[in-house]
């Protein structure tokens, strides 16, 4: 193929690439390409394939011609990013599309020049990930840890029953409502509706935080809102109350911890069943609070310039997630316009920029210190689901079959592994008290 190439690196882990495509190469494509269109062209006063060529260049002339540019230009770099002399790390990455830089023209007896720019896997080498002093909570379980869990063990298993038409709306009551958005008439916007959402009143599980506003409201009764959405834009919600339910505690008692499971004989039973719960907790907590410091420290010292393309991908799927969360169907979840994107992204990027850092630093880690998955690790790994889900090892192998499951298996061993080594190859200090409450709750 008469073509020559080049390659610059850019920032932000991109690459634009200038190819040369000779004349003849360009009228030999050319060529080809018009002949297949050729072959099922239909004009008037012509046999379908029987349209000559010059006529159908008359006749569709610029769109013709932007055509097989297209259908070039693809071929061309289709051929290049899969032939094997092609440096593996400048091609781009599966969900980059390469755009062309500037505005290009086809005249099939000149030579065609043109670039395209595209991201590609970040380029970094981590030099140090031992050797790190890092200082962790010392953490111990108090009663009020246990009072809580207590709690939410003795809510999960409240009766909830109707209140009366008349009862006002109170925190922790389970509500149902239909609401939906309002322009500037007050009508409805289509597709903010939701009827019969439901949740527990003070937990603010929607997405408009509108707790507050629903405390004292009754059954039927409708109200409006206002809800700043922007620092420069309020919304008007309407929301009306379809139906109200109230939770009534169990009693803490002997009976309480026999009904929650039989192995139970009394409440004490049940308290220390929760405190070793915790204990455990915090044993895996602590392990991953580690390993995130740990990483902290590698991210420090190996900056990584994260394509565009790769954040933009994640910041699709939390939104997604987030939709889900707010019980929207995939089917209907929207695609992000500029201005969402920019808000998301103010909320959701550095969190995205930081995850995507130290998993490209846990892959590199991984294939560095040459961590392997056996298939004995394998079946372990399998026996270890079958007895935490309580499901055959029969089913659980017949699940991890697929291919893409079994790819996701081997890469949770290796992270395990990895993880371990960065365990072994760092000194770990204990610091000042910490409640089980605030470590639970510190991002990790």
């Amino acid at each position: 193929m008469s073509i020559s190439k080049e390659i610059t690196r850019l920032e932000h882990s991109a690459v634009k690439l200038t190819l040369k495509m000779e004349k003849d190469e360009v009228k030999s494509q050319y060529a080809k390409i018009l002949a297949d269109y050729l072959k099922s062209a239909q004009i008037p006063g012509f046999r379908r394939g029987k349209v000559p060529q010059n006529v159908l260049e008359q006749k569709l002339g610029k769109a013709l011609k932007q055509e097989v540019l297209e259908q070039i230009v693809e071929h061309t770099l289709s051929d290049l990013f899969e032939s094997e002399d092609f440096p593996q790390e400048n091609k781009p990455l599966p969900y980059s599309t390469p755009i062309i830089d500037g505005d290009l023209t086809l005249e099939p007896d000149s030579d065609l020049d043109f670039s395209v720019t595209y991201d590609v896997m970040p380029q970094f080498s981590v030099e140090k990930y031992q050797g790190f002093e890092i200082t962790v909570p010392s953490v111990h379980i108090e009663q009020e840890d246990i009072d809580r869990e207590l709690g939410i063990i003795r809510d999960r298993n409240a009766v909830v029953i109707d209140k009366t038409d008349d009862s006002p709306a109170s925190i922790n009551d389970v509500i149902t409502v239909t609401y939906c958005e309002l322009d500037e008439t007050d009508s409805p916007i289509t597709g903010t509706e939701r009827k019969d959402f439901v949740f527990t009143l003070g937990s603010d599980y929607n997405p408009y935080h509108f707790d507050e506003d629903i405390v004292g409201m009754k059954k039927g009764e409708t109200k409006v809102v206002e809800k700043q959405r922007t620092e420069e834009k309020a919304i008007k919600v309407k929301i009306t109350v379809t139906d109200l339910k109230e939770k009534r505690l169990p009693d803490l008692n002997d009976e309480f911890a026999q009904d929650i499971n039989e192995k139970y004989t009394t409440l004490e039973d049940l308290k220390q069943d929760i405190y070793k719960h915790l204990e455990e907790e915090i044993i895996n907590h602590m392990k991953r609070l580690k390993i995130n410091r740990v990483f902290e420290k590698i991210m420090e010292q190996t900056p990584i310039d994260i394509p565009e393309s790769m954040i933009r991908i994640q910041l699709d799927a939390k939104q997604r997630e987030f939709m889900r969360t707010q019980g929207i169907p995939s089917d209907q979840i929207p695609p992000l316009d500029d201005k969402t994107y920019q808000m998301l992204t103010e909320l959701w990027r550095p969190g995205v920029i930081k995850t995507l850092h130290s998993g490209l630093l846990a892959d590199s880690l991984a294939r560095s210190l040459g961590l392997n998955v056996s298939d004995e690790e394998i079946n372990n790994k399998l026996k270890e689901i079958a007895v935490q889900t309580n499901t055959s090892e029969e089913e659980v192998v017949n699940y991890y079959a697929q291919e893409s499951r079994r790819k996701l298996l081997i890469d949770e061993i290796k992270e395990r592994k990895l993880f371990d080594t960065l365990l072994v190859e760092n000194t770990f200090n204990i610091g000042e008290k910490s409640s089980y409450f605030d470590l639970i709750g510190e991002k990790v």
